[in-house]
This record gives structure tokens, C-alpha cells and sequence, in this order.
């Protein structure tokens, strides 16, 4: 049976080739974007800023790369399908065109890239960053441009098992990839555990400000939390968001210390993320996001399990009963 050598586009055709580009485009901009990051986090640098506790940007990628690198096998497997039995289909304007654009676009990306890099490494980028970054955009780049310039010369349609093996490796370094990206951001169940730390520290955070608040008009800490609790207002002393039990609170008569001391504590699913400078290079000095700046810079790090936070107001800073200056009248 001879290949039908009809040459005519069809939606079908423009559908499938629209399709193929724009499943690569993106699946090549997250795969990206995800080395990046995992090069960033496993690369700190103490000028760096702080990582995303939720590595959204990373998440982000991975599920893009899980969606779109399927339909980018599906979508090739069908067009070489057809190409093979329409040998005219080859040549077709639309396709040659895709083919010269991709090559095109890669070529500035790769240029882009190695500007942006270089320029962040002339500006104190550590090393190791900068090689793995070359490497990652030099290992996307290159092997987009040479399937692209391979396709464009028919290498694929005379050696089948190139494009195959290509394929192939290509996909064992997108799941691996994956698996590595999982392993180091750790699991749903983690970032569930983190959104649970994240609420109780806000939690304890609104209790230390309720607590200081009630010593400067009452000139006294409460004995329980329970006092802090105001119809009039509608604050209620929030509980744990997991256990629904209440946190813990010693006030100056349990802790048998100074009148102006109290201690919170809260059961913490997971310790402290390391996340110092595991982020992109800041224009601006990062600030610690664990220090209370409030009370004497105290440090919001936890270990998993229970841990306790003792603060001490400062009765210069935070009198009881502030007088009110009243402005003037001219």
C-alpha cells in the first residue's frame, strides 16, 4: 500500500502542530524554572534571600512538567504517526514553519539566559549556582535545538530508534527530576503539617499581643487565657488548628519569676525549615522572618513536638496606661 501523498493542511494538522508548540514552550519554561529553584535550595547562600516555605514556585513546576510533558509524547507520537503515512506532510509550510521557530526562540532563549546568569555571577552569584544553572539552561537548550534541527533534516524519519532512544532518555531525566523535586520539597502531608506550624505561631503571635495588651491596662498579666476572652471586642482565644485543644500559658505566678514574664507553648508538627538564603539574590537585605522584633528580637524557631517561647515585656517600652497627647487646636 502506497503512503498517501496528499499535502493539503487540515484543522486537524493546525490543531496538532499548534498544539505540539505550545505544550513544548511550556513544559521547557517549568522544567526550568524547576531546576532553578532546586538549584537555589540545595545551593544556599547567606546573601540570598529566603526560600518559599511552601515552595510554591517549585510545586507549581512540577505539576505544569506532570501535565504537559504527556501531552508534549502524546501529541509527537501522533503527528509522526501521520507523518509516516503522508510523506508529503513532511514539507508542509506550517510544520517547517513551527520547526524554524522553535529553533529560533530557543536560540534567543539560550542567549537571554546565559545574559541573565552572567550578569547575576558578575554581581556575587556563588559559583556552584552559576556552572549548574549554565548546565541546566545549556542541557534544555541544546536538546530542543538539536530534536528540533534532527526533525528538520528527516534524521528521525530514516533512523527511528534515534528519535525513540532521545525520547526516551529525555523522559527518565524528566521523572527523575520529578522524584528528586518531591524528595526535596517533601510530601503533601509535609506542607500540610507546615500550614498547621505557620497557623500556631500566628495564633501564639495574637495571644502575645493580647497579653501585652492586657498588661498595659490592667497593669497585670492574667493567670489563665481565659481572661483574655472579650464579648465586647469578640476576641477569643484562638486553640490549636489540628487538636482544637487550647495552648499552653504560664503566666508570672506559674513561672514563680518576674511580674512581667509569661511563657506559650504549642505542639509543633515539624522543626524549623532551613530556609536562609535558599531563595533568588535579594536587591535589599533579607529579614529574618522568625524574629519578633517586638520583644528584644525573640526567635519564633521550634523543634517538633513541644516547644515554649518565654517572653519579658519591657516596661520602657510598652508602659502601662500610655498618656495621650492630644494635637493642638492651631
Amino acid at each position: 500500500m502506497e503512503p498517501n501523498t496528499k499535502s493539503i493542511v487540515t484543522a486537524k494538522d493546525s490543531f496538532l502542530h499548534v498544539g505540539l508548540i505550545v505544550s513544548l514552550y511550556v513544559f521547557a519554561i517549568s522544567f526550568l524554572t524547576f531546576l532553578f529553584d532546586i538549584i537555589n535550595y540545595s545551593f544556599p547562600d547567606r546573601l540570598a534571600g529566603y526560600a518559599d516555605p511552601y515552595s510554591y514556585s517549585i510545586r507549581f513546576a512540577i505539576s505544569t512538567m506532570i501535565v504537559s510533558f504527556p501531552i508534549l509524547l502524546i501529541l509527537l507520537n501522533i503527528i509522526y504517526k501521520d507523518l509516516a503515512q503522508n510523506i508529503a506532510k513532511r514539507e508542509l509550510v506550517l510544520r517547517r514553519f513551527f520547526i524554524y521557530l522553535t529553533i529560533f526562540v530557543t536560540s534567543a532563549a539560550i542567549a537571554v539566559d546565559l545574559i541573565v546568569l552572567i550578569n547575576t555571577f558578575l554581581g556575587g552569584e556563588i559559583t556552584a549556582r552559576f556552572i549548574w544553572k549554565v548546565i541546566a539552561v545549556g542541557f534544555v537548550a541544546t536538546s530542543i535545538f538539536g530534536y528540533s534541527l534532527y526533525d528538520l533534516k528527516g534524521i528521525f524519519f530514516a533512523k527511528p530508534n534515534v528519535r525513540k532512544i532521545s525520547l526516551w532518555v529525555v523522559s527518565v531525566i524528566v521523572l527523575a527530576s520529578v522524584v528528586y523535586g518531591f524528595v526535596t520539597i517533601g510530601s503533601p502531608n509535609h506542607f500540610r503539617n507546615l500550614r498547621d506550624d505557620s497557623q500556631r505561631i500566628n495564633d501564639l503571635q495574637n495571644i502575645q499581643w493580647e497579653l501585652l495588651n492586657k498588661y498595659q491596662t490592667k497593669s497585670s498579666l492574667p493567670n489563665s487565657l481565659t481572661e483574655l476572652n472579650d464579648s465586647l471586642t469578640g476576641y477569643m482565644v484562638p486553640v490549636d488548628p489540628k487538636s482544637g485543644l487550647n495552648y499552653e500559658y504560664k503566666g508570672p505566678t506559674a513561672l514563680a519569676t518576674s511580674t512581667l514574664s509569661f511563657e506559650l507553648c504549642a505542639d509543633f508538627a515539624e522543626k524549623t525549615q532551613d530556609l536562609y538564603g535558599r531563595g533568588e539574590y535579594q536587591t535589599y537585605p533579607a529579614k529574618d522572618m522568625y524574629i519578633d522584633p517586638s520583644f528584644g528580637n525573640a526567635s519564633w524557631e521550634h523543634e517538633a513536638g513541644r516547644t515554649c517561647f518565654t517572653r519579658t515585656i519591657d516596661p520602657v517600652k510598652y508602659p502601662v496606661n500610655p498618656p495621650i497627647n492630644p494635637k493642638p487646636l492651631y
